[in-house]
């Protein structure tokens, strides 16, 4: 398998991941974008672990395609 294969397989494979993170990572209450509510959420325990793994991936996917685009 070439490097260019790998990296798009691997490419594919973060995004998948990326985007469950992201959905996993929703707030569960109903105030949207630009809300004024006074409540105040910390993440702790797990939550803080899914927000922290969705930077990771996040970052790792930015890099691999870069990877792939310098590759090519």
């Amino acid at each position: 398998m070439t490097t260019l294969k790998l990296i798009e397989v691997l490419t594919i494979a973060t995004s998948a991941v990326t985007i469950l993170l992201i959905i996993m990572n929703q707030p569960q209450t109903g105030d949207t974008f630009g809300s004024k509510s006074s409540f105040s959420q910390t993440r702790r325990g797990f939550e803080k672990q899914v927000y922290t793994m969705a930077v990771v991936f996040s970052i790792a996917l930015f890099i691999l395609v870069l990877a792939g685009q310098i590759i090519k």
